[in-house]
């Protein structure tokens, strides 16, 4: 029988019959159903009816086989799979609720912002229905959190996006995008307030290396703690050729979900690089058409074990393509591309549909994407912006981590920023060298600060301009 990787949750009781479910690390061992036995311990299923009744404050969820794991993570440690495995899972609480018509624990991801919500709901309930009647109370509460949280039937909505907060949430994390944020949140917003497949809306985001087209995705799914699966376009191979294809997508899908499929079919799946198979022209090996039918949305069987299947709408994925596009400004008669280093970019012209459909883009492909977003190019202060300033700056979260481990004060001079602009420019790649830059410029320093001579010892870090072209050059204090 083979390992198994799941998820320990704690259990809280809420409300009478209501429980939050909230990860508490990754575990390996057995699944037998209804039990998961590690070489210790044994813990019951977290959707299980009888839980409801139980003294057990823990139980598990989510159950994954320690080579899927591996393999859906690129790692062959196990033990850093389940780190991984459950700071994914750690983002979201769980929502479960008894449904004693099929014996089970409806158990629903829920928002940080949607718990906050129904905290406050409840606290405020304690406070001004303290003097009345238990039953009403505890009747008025289930209202709250059903009101927070419900999926009306009458509206279809799937999610009620706050896409204020949510725009405050990705701009602390995003810059130089502002202009395109309310487009994007407001088709993702509108998407998920509806469950007719007709009305929803596919996205098409284009803009140079590293503006955050993948991360502003990211950001979001992660805001509404959903599944987020990002697949590069160019790994795709057309029917009945040797390669990867539509149900590699899939599988890659369902297993960000934690093998949830209506998670998964719920999710956002971003495919990039679709430039690239734009530009290739030969028709007979063209998986433009298996794509297409991947974005139209379709039901399909994907077979995510040997003799294991499972079958996956993608009717109501939010679906984005994404590209470059960097050949298309070449072939303009006049230069309308994307801007180079500190130049504005918010009023040059746009690609028409035509371009794209020139450029290799199939007509019905371009016909799906209701929304087509131009990303700019980030300019210097962008990026500086991100190291300052992101909640997800990798300098200061290097900060953070070094502060944490070490108790020691991590400083920079301006030289040192202005450093990284430059190498980031060189490297042509925006945003995304900078945690690069970041780490490899403080290797030499952590590992100073590592020897067990050096714990406790210093209480300060300087690093400059030197340090990201000779690594050894720094500063430590005591």
């Amino acid at each position: 029988m083979a390992k198994q990787v799941a998820l320990l949750m704690n259990k809280q009781l809420l409300q009478d019959e209501v429980y939050l479910f909230q990860p508490t690390k990754a575990i390996l061992g057995y699944n037998y159903g209804s039990c998961f036995r590690t070489e210790d311990q044994i813990y019951f299923n977290a959707d299980r009816i009888t839980l409801m009744n139980s003294e057990n404050e823990l139980c598990y969820y989510y159950v994954i086989d320690d080579k899927d794991l591996t393999e859906k993570l690129a790692c062959e440690d196990i033990n850093l799979c389940m780190e991984e495995y459950f700071n994914d899972a750690s983002q979201k609480v769980y929502l479960g609720t008894a449904n004693h018509a099929e014996n089970h624990i409806e158990i629903s991801p829920l928002s940080p912002q949607e718990l906050n919500k129904l905290l406050h709901a409840k606290k405020t309930e304690s406070t001004t229905l303290e003097n009345k009647d238990k039953q009403d109370s505890d009747q008025k509460t289930e209202q709250d959190i059903n009101i927070i949280l419900s999926k009306s039937e009458n509206n279809n909505i799937r999610f009620d996006i706050d896409v204020e907060e949510l725009e405050a949430y990705v701009k602390e994390r995003i810059f130089g995008q502002d202009e395109h944020l309310k487009g994007i949140i407001t088709l993702l917003a509108m998407n998920y307030r509806t469950s007719n497949p007709q009305e929803i809306k596919k996205g098409l985001l284009i803009g140079p290396t590293g503006c955050g087209k993948t991360e502003i995705l990211n950001i979001i799914a992660e805001y509404l703690a959903i599944p987020f699966t990002n697949y590069s376009a160019p790994d795709l191979s057309s029917a009945g050729y040797v390669g990867k294809d539509i149900d590699d997508i899939l599988r890659r899908v369902y297993f960000n979900a934690f093998k949830d499929v209506e998670q998964a079919e719920n999710g956002i799946l971003f495919i990039d690089e679709i430039d690239k198979l734009a530009r290739n022209h030969d028709r007979e090996i063209n998986p433009q058409p298996s794509l297409l039918k991947l974005i139209e949305g379709h039901k399909y069987s994907v077979e995510i074990a040997h003799e294991v299947e499972i079958t996956m709408d993608t009717s109501l994925m939010s679906i984005f393509c994404g590209g470059a596009f960097e050949d298309l400004e070449k072939e303009r008669k006049t230069n309308i591309g994307f801007t180079k280093n500190n130049q504005t970019t918010q009023n040059r012209d746009k690609y028409t549909n035509q371009e794209l459909i020139n450029y290799g883009l199939m007509p019905e492909l371009i016909g799906r994407m209701s929304n087509i977003f131009f990303l700019n190019q980030l300019t210097d202060e962008d990026l500086t912006n991100i190291l300052l300033h992101s909640k997800i700056s990798p300098l200061l979260l290097e900060q953070a981590r070094i502060q944490k481990e070490f108790h020691v004060n991590l400083r920079w001079d301006q030289s040192y920023i202005q450093e990284i602009i430059t190498q980031s420019r060189e490297l042509n790649s925006g945003a995304r060298s900078l945690k690069r830059l970041v780490a490899s410029s403080l290797i030499d320093l952590e590992f100073e600060l590592l020897k067990k001579k050096n714990q406790n010892r210093f209480c300060e870090a300087i690093i400059t301009q030197e340090t990201l072209t000779n690594n050894k050059v720094y500063t430590l204090k005591k």
